[in-house]
């Protein structure tokens, strides 16, 4: 708080607030700092953040929910990152050194090809994965030879334990680590199925590293808090009530050079209804994430509806669907992509899938299906499920 001081957007911000750095004592006391909004840190930049004197390695957020931001990455930023991650992947098993498929978020160049090979490591960049050589020549080498883990977004990862599956094929890894998309469940069983491992998520952001990862024994998300303070909150900045879905507020500890304090990183989660795992770690309890912020459907009453029961109750009714995009305009209009596996119920799949959504939101006109071969990515190789661009 004594950097962010000195930084003319959060000293006006402080004294409007009538908030002191010394005032902020435990984390109850951070509630009544404001909220660093997406478009504060869209419009402000690095210039308008940064901490007289200090530096750091220039990066950007993924563009997945539009406009890309800029923010420095100091060199004690970057340790805590690599230790919060190291030891993360060491609870599941996977031990610096052994061999890892990575799929990642951020193009992966020559420099950083080789700065994962020096770890032991494959990286490709996610998009690249729809490529129908690049899945086949990651399925030789999963095959030629095990990794202790297969991480990375999951949809591409759902890409490729589909590709295993499909040909009546496996490929056995100590542990698959998923993050960069939600992880829903037909994601998690494919991959279950198709690597012979565990699944566990990993929740992140470009702009403050790994925010919260499941433990083996208790399978709860915990936040390394030595860096990292996590919030999920209401509209109005208070604490979100057990099993609420709220907002995530994001701070960063460690990042010295642009302080992100109360950062809303544009996702959703539910709050946890226990502060303790079975796992017996001390680690704080984060919760469930839940999606990002226009990754919910607006029903014609005012509710919400998140991807994880569309994406079950949708699956449950049409077999044939391999995966699925729900758009939803701002009249509230729905309109369904879907990769299909050809079958004798392709077309009363879709049928029931109109039916479904049409009977849950009930928009104003009937909701249209449409099959097609692939699904429009993020940059950074994401599938997003819902997008909603419905008036809150």
């Amino acid at each position: 708080m004594a950097t962010a001081k000195r930084i003319a957007f959060y000293d006006e911000r402080f004294r409007a607030a009538r908030v002191a750095p010394g005032d902020i004592r435990t984390m109850a006391d951070i509630s009544h700092v404001p909220v660093l909004e997406r478009h504060d840190l869209e419009r402000l930049g690095i210039a308008g953040l940064r901490s007289p004197g200090s530096w750091g390695v220039r990066a950007t957020s993924s563009g997945s929910l539009g406009k890309r931001v800029e923010f420095l990455w100091p060199l004690e930023q970057m340790r805590w990152l690599d230790a919060g991650e190291e030891r993360a992947r060491a609870w599941l098993g996977s031990e610096l050194g052994t061999w890892r498929l990575e799929v990642r978020c951020r193009p992966v160049g020559m420099a950083q090809a080789l700065g994962a090979a020096l770890l032991n490591a494959t990286a490709v960049h996610a998009p690249s994965i729809v490529d129908s050589g690049v899945a086949q020549r990651l399925l030789r080498e999963l095959e030629h030879r095990r990794p202790s883990m297969i991480w990375g977004v999951s949809n591409a990862l759902y890409v490729v334990a589909v590709a295993l599956l499909d040909e009546g094929r496996t490929a056995p890894a100590g542990v698959c680590w998923s993050g960069g998309n939600l992880l829903l469940p037909h994601y998690r069983r494919a991959m279950e199925q198709a690597f012979q491992c565990p699944v566990y998520e990993r929740y992140a952001t470009m702009e403050t590293g790994l925010v919260a990862h499941e433990c083996p024994e208790g399978r709860s998300l915990h936040v390394p808090a030595e860096g990292i303070l996590a919030e999920i909150v209401r509209a109005d900045g208070s604490p979100a009530a057990p099993g609420e879905i709220g907002d995530v507020l994001v701070t960063c500890l460690r990042n010295h050079a642009t302080p992100l304090i109360r950062y809303r990183v544009g996702d959703r989660a539910m709050a946890p209804d226990h502060n303790h795992c079975s796992c017996g770690r001390g680690l704080p309890v984060f919760g469930s994430v839940a999606g990002r912020t226009h990754d919910f459907l607006r029903t014609r009453s005012g509710e919400l509806v998140g991807p994880r029961e569309v994406v079950d109750v949708v699956l449950s009714v049409a077999e044939s669907v391999v995966d699925m995009q729900v758009i939803q305009d701002a009249q509230g209009k729905l309109n369904v992509l879907v990769i299909q596996r050809d079958s004798a119920h392709t077309e009363s799949d879709r049928e029931r899938i109109a039916g479904f959504l049409d009977r849950l939101i009930q928009p104003p006109e009937q909701t249209r299906v449409e099959r097609v071969a692939q699904i429009a990515l993020t940059p950074g190789g994401k599938l997003r499920t819902i997008m909603s661009l419905a008036d809150s």
